[in-house]
């Protein structure tokens, strides 16, 4: 057992039964009972326990520590998600679209595995083990490492505000995860996409993907006069987010004129007129300036455009796991086979390429 040290220096020992090492700090007194508070630390060596006290003796001598060492992960997850809307809404350096997940990814999956422990005492163990269950329980891999970056983040919050010394999550053995190949269609199955569409709004707005490379929000937050038809262009300047909000698209690249292939042109000159037809037959309709308005005339719901895509996958039994997200892969890669840059000098060369590459058909 490690000698006992003066107040405020602690001390380490191990623990019998586990040989765990324990380092305890003493951190004053509670205010409301006067009596003694201290942090415990569990560390699997005495050297790991040495160097997490000399950081908590540091934290206590800034006055950093949370003295409260009952705070829970449940606790502690509430003060994270008040400083994730904080981010999305006073700093706006995070989308909203990022910090639903953040918070679903919270509730769902941090709290529901570890809300019930000590924030002071969770361990990489502890981060393992839960890794471990949602794995058992069917989680993919990729989703598992979603959540433990998601709960590494919240504890990096954690330690910066001194509620505890290190973050478990950088210690612990996470999963691999499993790397599939990217899913890209073929040219037939383009057509086929396209010409299972023919007649509704979606043609245009699977083309727009398909033969434009446009991100799903990036699509449906277009304005109208987004389609220069002079210009052979469209403008790609804001993306929808999932509340109809409207949001900058992912990267400053993101801004950008995307090239109009012959085909795709003409699939958003008859989209034009079909939403015109729309407008004249609506009960009601509600004016805006969407190029893919919904029946009333709307910003569409980016759940309901999803669903909608996977009603065509399922209809034209496409592999599964084909996304909205496909249709840009696909795109990407005739792009890339072609050896064409994608910048703007080169927007006559991709309209060529593309059309050629997908069948100019209508």
């Amino acid at each position: 057992m490690g000698s006992r040290r003066g107040h405020g220096e602690g001390s380490i020992f191990q623990r019998a039964g586990d040989d765990k090492w324990l380092a305890v700090l003493e951190i004053g007194r509670d205010p409301a009972t006067g009596k003694r508070m201290r942090r415990t630390i569990t560390a699997s060596t005495r050297r790991e326990a040495a160097e997490r006290l000399r950081i908590l003796r540091d934290q206590l001598d800034r006055g950093a520590v949370n003295v409260d060492a009952r705070v829970t992960v449940a606790q502690w997850s509430e003060r994270w998600l008040e400083h994730v809307r904080y981010r999305r809404d006073a700093l706006g350096d995070l989308r909203a679209t990022t910090a639903a997940s953040y918070e679903r990814l919270t509730r769902v999956h941090v709290v529901g595995r570890l809300g019930a422990v000590s924030l002071a005492q969770l361990t990489p163990g502890h981060v393992e083990r839960a890794c471990q269950a949602m794995l058992a329980d069917g989680l993919a891999p990729a989703s598992v490492a979603k959540v433990a970056q998601v709960l590494r983040l919240m504890l990096d919050l954690a330690v910066r505000e001194g509620a505890v010394v290190a973050n478990p999550v950088t210690r612990a053995q996470l999963p691999r995860q499993t790397r599939f190949a990217v899913a890209i269609l073929s040219p037939d199955q383009v057509d086929r996409i396209l010409a299972h569409s023919a007649g509704t709004t979606d043609a245009a707005l699977w083309g727009a993907m398909a033969l434009g490379g446009l991100r799903l929000g990036e699509a449906l937050g277009l304005a109208d006069h987004d389609f220069d038809l002079d210009a052979g262009l469209l403008r790609v300047r804001r993306t929808l987010l999932s509340d109809r909000s409207f949001g900058p698209p992912k990267s400053e690249r993101g801004l950008r004129d995307v090239p109009v292939t012959d085909r795709l042109e003409r699939l958003l000159r008859t989209h034009r007129k079909l939403v015109v037809e729309r407008r004249l037959l609506a009960a009601t309709w509600i004016e805006t300036d969407a190029l893919f308005p919904t029946q009333r005339g709307t910003y569409p719901s980016i759940r309901n455009v999803q669903r909608r895509f996977r009603g065509v996958v399922r209809a034209l039994e496409l592999p599964t796991g084909t996304s909205p997200h496909t249709l840009r892969h696909t795109w990407g890669s005739a792009i890339l086979s072609s050896g064409v840059p994608g910048d703007e000098p080169a927007a006559e060369l991709i309209r060529t390429t593309l059309d050629r590459a997908f069948r100019a058909g209508t």
